[in-house]
């Protein structure tokens, strides 16, 4: 929309040509001068950002009845809305399958009204259903995407989207405190790619959704019944517990004991994976690396984790060499070791690689230049015989907390004395704040 707005700048004659655009629409506050980011300590604070809502509704809701173009490809809006305001987005949503839009993504954030059962703006199949475009066909028969974050999405209205979407190809939830145990199932669903994070009440997730090619998940332990994906290709799995989840006084948490991410996919799905993403808390992992299955097909495999007490990452060679063919390694590590030395490299235990003719990108993030640090760092260069590439960022972090610019120094010393070591034709990317 912004190129077709400059266009119009340019002439008089042609200072309307942006009302018959039908590229991308995106409403961001920003771009209106809008600013949500109060701190609400006050009432006057939360009249100050109610009066901003109003003017972000009203700014919006200008330029879409200004829209004269019958298609619109995608349309994004980020905004902060209490219910008061809430029936704007079945307005703008109502408008956007009108003319046939192909992509829709809405943003919400709650700092008026914290995505609670209570609280949250809920979606209903009416706002979808009474969309009739300018040739007489509903709407949905053109979306292909819907992106949802912190609105109301419930179970039916989710099997009410997959059913009457027949082109949808993309569906992401995310912390819908009204999802409780969705289904995702149908002989003819088009969908290819599904994302369900931060869904604090959710109890189990069923798939069956034979074009699905990656599947995310993000959340506590619940039961994934998964089944007929036979073109699934990236699974990304997070345990890790939703951070502002508060249960209600009728829920009731799963009895489980799911040890195994890929213990949730059938074992006729796993030798068709290329993609596989693991972010849970370090004896997790540790669990899943001990019975890790040989997975050929395993092209990138991507682990995030947390240390605390200068646990050793060694355990990530089983799961490495299970993957034979595997083409780029990533680990993300968040440490929280308070030993601040560094890894002294005459006092480094030999180590032995495992040979990988196939292992060509390795990508380190959080390297603090610790003995846990070096030792994998030192397996995966002497098991990457055809290694082009190993970046490493010093001192990242996910809490914010990051090294001192002396220890930073340090530690890229050791990374390059690694590489230089041990695999000195490969490429070195150092990342970090000095």
């Amino acid at each position: 929309m912004k190129e077709a707005v400059r266009t119009s700048v340019l002439s008089r004659r042609w200072k309307k040509l942006w009302q018959f655009f039908s590229g991308s629409l995106s409403f961001c506050p920003k771009d209106a001068g809008i600013d949500f980011n109060y701190r609400l300590e006050s009432d006057l604070k939360r009249k100050e950002l109610k009066r901003e809502s109003s003017r972000f509704v009203t700014w919006v809701n200008k330029v879409l009845n200004s829209h004269q173009g019958k298609n619109i490809d995608e349309m994004r809006v980020e905004f902060d809305l209490d219910k008061d305001l809430g029936s704007n987005i079945d307005t703008w949503i109502d408008i956007a399958l009108t003319k046939k839009v192909k992509k829709l993504v809405l943003i919400n954030f709650p700092s008026l009204t914290p995505a609670s059962e209570l609280r949250c703006y809920s979606l209903t199949q009416e706002t979808f259903s009474c969309n009739k475009t300018s040739c007489g066909l509903s709407g949905n028969q053109f979306l292909s995407h819907l992106a949802l974050q912190d609105l109301g999405v419930s179970d039916e209205f989710m099997e009410y989207i997959l059913s009457n979407c027949p082109l949808l190809e993309t569906l992401k939830v995310y912390n819908s405190p009204q999802l409780k145990n969705p289904k995702c199932s149908g002989s003819s669903l088009m969908l290819k790619h599904l994302s369900i994070a931060s869904c604090q009440f959710v109890q189990s997730v069923e798939v069956c959704a034979p074009n699905l090619i990656s599947f995310q998940y993000s959340g506590r332990e619940i039961p994934l019944h998964i089944r007929n994906v036979t073109k699934l290709q990236e699974f990304y799995y997070s345990n890790i517990a939703c951070n502002n989840f508060l249960p209600s006084k009728n829920f009731v948490r799963p009895n489980l004991d799911i040890p195994l991410a890929f213990s949730q996919l059938p074992n006729c799905y796993l030798p068709q994976l290329v993609t596989l993403k693991l972010i849970m808390p370090f004896k997790r992992l540790r669990l899943q690396a001990d019975k890790f299955p040989i997975v050929m097909s395993l092209k990138r495999l991507i682990c995030r984790l947390t240390l605390f007490h200068g646990e050793s990452l060694l355990f990530l060679t089983s799961m490495i060499e299970a993957a034979p063919f595997l083409h780029k390694f990533t680990l993300e590590v968040e440490n929280h070791n308070k030993t601040k030395s560094i890894c002294n490299l005459r006092k480094l235990p030999k180590m032995e690689g495992h040979p990988n003719q196939y292992l060509k990108e390795v990508c380190v993030f959080g390297f603090l230049g610790q003995d846990a640090d070096a030792e994998i760092v030192t397996y995966l260069l002497k098991s990457a015989l055809m290694l082009k590439e190993i970046v490493i960022d010093i001192g990242y972090s996910h809490s914010g907390e990051r090294m001192s610019m002396a220890t930073q120094k340090m530690a890229k010393n050791l990374a390059r004395q690694l590489v230089e070591n041990n695999r000195p034709e490969a490429e070195l990317v150092l990342l970090g704040h000095c």
